[in-house]
């Protein structure tokens, strides 16, 4: 047997000594001492067992108690752990492997699998056995690899690294060095406790393996900047560019800057061109990001512009100047028996008017109105013993609904025609009134149409408010095919276009507010009073441009008070002359001084109008603009400056990156006119 082999020498030495003293004390002395013990007398007493109090031994000194050891003999060697100075066999001593050296403490277990260091055989359980990677300490953390989770001490587990071979660990960059001993697993210039083992890119290769760990299509080696050891972090947000995939934090990616919205912006440099405004803000309002704008001109061509902090309010100061930016103007004219030569002369000059009006947009529509067809006021037809004439007179005939197609208006003026009118005062207050409202009329009050004595409404509403005299049993006359048409009204005035009235009679206007001098129509069919034509102009924020012709001033039957009322009544003033002074918008003149009128009064608008102004932010489904001051700004000439002061809630979580919001705004004169028109450009910062 081994152990008779082992003792065999001290056997004979004792026989040898017999002569001297006896030879079977060398046997029968005590306790023989177990085979490989470092001690000839018996295991010596170590300390208590901190859980049962009992004594514990270390036979063969190396830090761990017998009592953990045991008597098994895990690398089949002959000897029982508690005497066998390496247990496992991985030539790794149990001292060495044992952890603290002190027998009264469990045995350590580095990667916890419930097997002691000092009877595994891979005790940092990473696939490669202790005796291959035992015995040297790479990273110099005071740790055997055998047993370090992480030898080249990368932050990254030797499980990670390793790859899907133990046998053949994963060499990344080819170096000759595996990665779980490689401080550079992929050899860009980055170190893996810098990259780690995150996938930013999600492209399946964590960064530490990936030559492009953001994805922007950069290679980390060329973000990285001069110091590998401090990276460049141009946005300052703790994350190096190459783990950026937004490096300046501008709000365009890294990969989209090349080339964003036709231009190539700097991936590191939030405001390329250097103008204060940032790339993405440029971009998206159609701004060149990489050419250098003056501030206020920027502004004033495309947005108010504001970098905020997320999730906070701040207050935003706005200026404005109003302007008429877009006016729909109505042509609306008596084509009663005298008033020939006015047709002609608008007819023939309506060219003028295009050229000569100085707002940007201008829409032209065209209508006239003659009488009522009833009892003499106007007729259908007229026999007068020798011949008969068809005049179809009507309270309101709509000729050219508002277009953008001057060809189509210059059609619809140069077919007008003198009709007849009947006696004298004619329904120049209806036609206003149906111009503005488009309700229809209906004369004999059978909600339904009649050719010879009707008008249709523009849009056919049956009930409630605005329901046309029909109740909604006749087709409106609204037709949508008409270029750069509208809807409001009853000619088709655009949304946010300033409805302007223009109307020119030579004589007085029926009005059923006043008594009655001169007869009306039957009353339920709700002929049209003074106060009508106000509270439907001022529903579509209109202005009336009043024109009498051919020696009105001073006649008895004189339009030009009931213009002047109406004016004052609808805010259709303007400084006329230059003086200073708000006049009504009525003029007095003969034919030919017509179209100068028309131009003057649309022009002296144009110039000197006033609104009620107040301002409108579409900021949905956001709703940063949480309240606006003030509500109103009340008689504001044009051209005059006025500023809001916005509320804005910056209402978004925080995000890596720039989030840039673009909001339009407008000022709204009268409730109805877009009277400029700004976006709102806020830039919130990350």
């Amino acid at each position: 047997m081994a152990v008779l082999h082992r003792c065999l020498p001290a056997a004979l030495i004792g026989c040898l000594l017999l002569l001297l003293g006896g030879c079977y004390g060398a046997f029968s002395s005590g306790p023989e001492p177990l085979p490989g013990s470092d001690d000839d007398d018996s295991a010596a007493v170590v300390g208590d067992d901190d859980d049962t109090g009992a004594e514990l031994t270390d036979s063969d000194g190396d830090g761990i108690s017998d009592q953990d050891e045991g008597q098994a003999d895990v690398d089949g060697d002959g000897l029982p752990n508690a005497l066998d100075d390496d247990s496992d066999g991985d030539g790794l001593s149990d001292r060495e492997e044992a952890g603290d050296g002190d027998p009264s403490t469990p045995p350590v277990d580095s990667d916890e699998d419930g097997v002691p260091d000092f009877l595994d055989s891979d005790s940092d359980g990473n696939g490669i056995a202790d005796v291959d990677e035992g015995g040297r300490d790479s990273d110099g953390d005071g740790i055997d690899d055998a047993a370090d989770l992480d030898n080249d001490g990368d932050g990254i587990p030797d499980t990670e690294e390793i790859g899907p071979s133990a046998a053949q660990p994963r060499d990344s960059d080819g170096d000759g060095v595996p990665d779980l001993l490689d401080l550079d697993s992929d050899g860009d210039g980055a170190s893996d406790a810098l990259e780690g083992y995150d996938d930013p890119d999600e492209d399946g290769l964590p960064s530490y393996l990936d030559d492009d760990a953001d994805g922007d299509n950069l290679l980390d080696r060329d973000e990285l900047g001069p110091d590998p050891e401090q990276p460049l972090d141009s946005d300052g947000d703790g994350l190096p560019n190459f783990l950026d995939n937004d490096s300046d934090n501008d709000g365009i990616s890294d990969r989209d800057e090349p080339g964003y919205g036709g231009f190539s912006t700097s991936r590191t440099d939030r405001d390329t061109d250097g103008d204060g405004f940032s790339d993405l803000a440029e971009v998206l309002v159609g701004s060149n990001p990489t050419s250098s704008d003056d501030h206020t001109v920027w502004q004033e061509q495309f947005g108010f512009y504001a970098e905020l902090p997320p999730r906070s309010t701040t207050q935003v100061i706005v200026p404005f100047t109003p302007q008429i930016l877009q006016a729909d103007v109505l042509f609306l004219l008596d084509t009663t028996c005298s008033m020939g030569p006015v047709l002609s002369a608008v007819a023939s000059n309506f060219q003028d008017v295009v050229t000569d009006v100085s707002i940007p947009d201008v829409a032209f529509g065209v209508a006239e109105f003659d009488d009522y067809v009833y009892s003499g006021l106007g007729y259908w037809e007229v026999n007068n013993g020798l011949n008969v004439s068809y005049p179809q007179d009507k309270p309101f005939r709509l000729r050219q609904q508002v277009t953008s197609n001057n060809l189509m208006v210059s059609a619809a003026l140069s077919s007008l025609h003198i009709r007849d009118g009947g006696d004298l005062p004619e329904s120049g207050m209806e036609g206003l009134y149906q111009a503005a409202s488009g309700r229809g009329y209906d004369l004999d009050c059978n909600f339904a149409y009649d050719e010879e004595t009707d008008v249709y409404p523009f849009h056919t509403i049956p009930a409630g408010p605005g329901v046309d005299a029909f109740q909604g049993n006749e087709t409106g006359s609204y037709d949508s095919t008409v270029p750069g048409t509208g809807h409001i009204g009853g000619a088709g005035f655009r949304d946010g276009s300033l409805p302007v009235l223009v109307y020119a009679t030579d004589t007085f206007m029926r009005d059923a507010d006043l008594p009655q001098a001169y007869f009306l129509p039957p009353l339920c069919s709700a002929p049209a009073g003074a106060s009508d034509v106000e509270a439907a102009v001022n529903a579509i924020g209109g202005k009336l441009i009043g024109i009498g012709v051919e020696g009105t001033s001073g006649s008895a039957t004189s339009p030009i008070q009931q213009m002047i009322s109406l004016a004052t009544q609808t805010g259709s003033l303007a400084d006329i002359d230059g003086n200073g002074t708000m006049e009504p918008l009525v003029f007095q003149g003969t034919s030919a001084s017509t179209v100068d009128n028309i131009i003057d009064g649309v022009e002296s608008l144009a110039n000197s109008a006033q609104f009620d102004l107040s301002l409108s932010v579409d900021d949905a489904p956001y709703g940063f603009v949480t309240g606006i001051s003030p509500n109103v700004v009340v008689g504001v000439p044009v051209g005059t400056s006025v500023v809001f002061e916005l509320s804005v809630l910056t209402s978004v979580p925080h995000s890596a990156s720039d989030q840039v919001f673009v909001f339009p705004m407008q000022v709204i004169g009268d409730g109805t006119t877009v009277l400029a028109q700004w976006d709102l450009v806020l830039v919130v910062r990350s």
